[in-house]
């Protein structure tokens, strides 16, 4: 494998790339992450088994895509398998702190790709993943069914046969399609998978990484931006002076946060589990 990645790294930057230095970094809970560098330059590599190609593949085309919308993303100098594995293969940024400016910026950015409304319809040109999970995206013209289908309902089946409980996942997705039935979001192209984890700052300018991309209603990246910490309100400010947020948002953000904390339940149990049942009951759906 180390080969393999060491000829595509040559090819890229058109020299041999050798005499390298490899350290393991915290790169998710998706993939193993190292950085590479010979000294001068410097690779960030995220590593998987072979199946996961997809995923990878999958976070090039999102990432491509928030770069031609005029979004800072990393570079992705290329990906590939081995015998085991399947990597990608991107630039290396040394990231900031991020203080009360920068969210600003932040807020702007996020903005700004909200307002990248290319699609009468909702979804994407096919499907991806948020984290390691599939994630649905046939293209349909109505929002309420599309996230009460293809987010929801997968998921919340997937959470009851592997947890139980008395959720009654009918009324569940009854009561979501209700709530949001009168609310026409355009459909604006959205990161995803949106919290602090997958947020940087280079040389003052915003960066995003690991998109979950897909054209959906705005609402739902700033419904997890509240969910795993919630950003600094600078964001929130400079966000609302771009593209004003509606006054009835609080009124469906718990819809929205139910579908990453379904994800984050099936994948990780403990007190997700209990904040999805949380989130359920306060539906009054059972």
């Amino acid at each position: 494998m180390w080969g393999t990645i060491h000829q595509l790294i040559s090819h890229y930057i058109d020299q041999p790339f050798n005499d390298t230095r490899c350290r393991p970094v915290s790169g998710g809970d998706s993939h193993k992450a190292v950085v590479l560098s010979n000294g001068n330059q410097t690779f960030f590599i995220k590593i998987n088994e072979h199946s996961a190609l997809p995923q990878f593949f999958a976070e090039v085309d999102g990432l491509k895509h928030l770069d031609a919308v005029g979004i800072a993303t990393p570079k992705v100098v290329d990906l590939g398998t081995s015998s085991n594995h399947s990597f990608l293969i991107l630039e290396h940024l040394e990231l900031d702190a991020i203080g009360s400016e920068h969210w600003r910026s932040v807020g702007q950015t996020v903005a700004k790709l909200h307002q990248s409304q290319h699609q009468a319809m909702f979804g994407w040109q096919e499907d991806n993943f948020i984290g390691p999970t599939l994630q649905a995206n046939q293209w349909t013209t109505k929002w309420r069914q599309f996230y009460t289908q293809q987010r929801v309902g997968c998921l919340l089946d997937a959470f009851v046969q592997k947890f139980g409980g008395n959720i009654n996942v009918n009324r569940v997705l009854s009561h979501i399609h209700l709530t949001i039935s009168g609310h026409r979001p355009a459909p604006s192209l959205l990161h995803g998978d949106l919290w602090f984890g997958n947020i940087g700052i280079v040389n003052d300018t915003p960066y995003l990484f690991d998109p979950a991309i897909y054209y959906g209603d705005r609402e739902v990246d700033l419904a997890m931006s509240e969910l795993f910490g919630r950003f600094p309100e600078p964001f929130y400010q400079a966000y609302h002076e771009v593209y004003p947020i509606p006054r009835d948002y609080e009124f469906r953000k718990p819809i929205y946060q139910l579908y990453p904390l379904l994800n984050h339940a099936l994948l990780f149990g403990g007190h997700y589990v209990t904040a999805v049942r949380d989130i359920i009951s306060s539906f009054d759906t059972h």
